[in-house]
């Protein structure tokens, strides 16, 4: 269906097509809207603002409407009719998220974190942020999936408090967003690597013998028996070897502790024989992941090459190390969230989820074209940007809500 025409909807004009509404600035939008509505992406190039997404008949989500808007648009029959009517009737049994019997005026029920500070693409509503830094610039704001990077410091522990080996999840350490948010496309290639560590170990029955031994001695070294702690360990040794079914005489047990001590293996030279290891795999821990990315950015005019700028300048000085005045210590450097959000709100409900990462490699070629290229104003024909971001905590089983609403990490 082509655009309606302009309609007035209270103190707005307003158009409406088959996927958006949309306020128009034929009557002007007060100066804090458009500026909230610029900090969450829904600000257009033509001034208008996407207040709402559609999704077809009766599945609707909020997008850059004040609470206001939202308000009367299910208090207010004329709002809910006038819209209604700009679309042929497509907004039949509409509610635009909201269910007025159950959820207060303003409930945001495409926002899976049920944060009312937050809009359905995790842009902040509160922190004030200054703007966002968006590639390409002619995305109008919705109807497209992107990955959004945000910027925060990480707050250490105090190790002396008696708190510091308790384990918390790393987003309880960040500050609330730094600077400004990044809207990136898609891009081929998206995956992700879970691993942990596992490794080969082996106790063969005289370092079990050994061990039990050893735990006796230093049990009465504890007890300050030091008598029996180093009391007829031979015996010892022999006795817990004879209660698993070996027999081996004293020389034997002699030869395989003086090779452990000198670094050769006497045992099997003097007896001809050797030990089952009993080789087990045992769990180690668990590993950190990475994720690689690689963008090519081509400015098309004068505006989009120095939001480019902007961004190359960001994760650069966001990654680097910071210095206190003095310059005697070093502070850690920011650290980055990265959401692959859906394009009707939210973290991508198929795609996984990223734990805080630092940015640990960022390469900028400035001439990717093979050869030196400018624009009138300086600006480089292109740029290609590779990142390498590590996150700064594993996953854990619990992470894994019990929910298969996402896909987790």
């Amino acid at each position: 269906m082509a655009r309606s025409k302009p309609y007035v909807l209270g103190e707005g004009s307003f158009v409406t097509d088959d996927n958006t509404v949309q306020r128009t600035p034929q009557i002007p939008i007060p100066s804090s809207e458009t500026s909230a509505a610029s900090a969450q992406g829904y600000l257009n190039q033509d001034g208008s603002i996407n207040y709402a997404n559609v999704y077809g008949k009766g599945n609707y989500e909020f997008l850059g409407a004040p609470d206001s808007f939202k308000q009367s648009l299910v208090s207010d029959p004329s709002y809910f009719n006038n819209i209604n009517n700009s679309t042929g009737g497509i907004f039949t049994n509409a509610t635009f998220g909201v269910d007025t019997n159950q959820l207060p005026v303003g409930t945001l029920i495409s926002n899976p974190l049920n944060d009312p500070d937050r809009d359905p693409n995790f842009f902040s509503t509160s922190t004030g942020a200054s703007e966002i830094l968006k590639y390409p610039l002619n995305n109008d704001g919705g109807g497209y999936d992107f990955l959004k990077i945000t910027t925060h410091e990480l707050n250490r522990s105090d190790l002396l408090s008696g708190k510091a080996f308790k384990l918390k999840s790393p987003e309880d350490n960040l500050s609330n967003p730094i600077g400004n948010y990044i809207a990136l496309p898609m891009q081929p290639g998206i995956s992700d690597s879970n691993s942990v560590d596992w490794g080969a170990d082996q106790l063969n029955p005289l370092q079990l013998a050994g061990a039990r031994v050893a735990g006796g001695m230093i049990g009465n070294l504890a007890k300050l028996d030091l008598g029996g702690a180093g009391k007829d360990a031979m015996a010892q040794i022999q006795s817990s070897l004879k209660q698993a079914g070996l027999e081996l005489t004293s020389n034997d047990i002699i030869s395989y502790f003086a090779g452990q001590a000198v670094g050769a293996n006497i045992f099997t030279r003097s007896t001809g024989k050797v030990i089952n290891p009993n080789l087990e795999l045992l769990f180690r821990g668990p590993q950190l992941r990475t994720f690689n990315y690689s963008y090519r950015f081509t400015p098309r005019e004068e505006k989009e090459s120095k939001v480019i700028k902007q961004i190359i300048r960001h994760f650069k000085k966001h990654m680097a190390a910071r210095r206190n005045n003095v310059g005697l210590f070093l502070k850690t450097p920011y650290v980055f969230k990265l959401t692959y959000v859906y394009s009707q709100g939210g973290q991508h409900p198929f795609l996984n989820k990223i734990k805080p990462c630092a940015l640990t490699n960022f390469n900028v070629d400035y001439t990717p074209d093979g050869s030196y290229a400018t624009y009138t104003d300086g600006s480089m024909t292109s740029y290609t940007v590779s990142m390498q971001f590590s996150e700064i905590a594993p996953i854990y089983e619990d992470d894994y809500k019990d929910t298969d609403n996402d896909m987790g990490y």
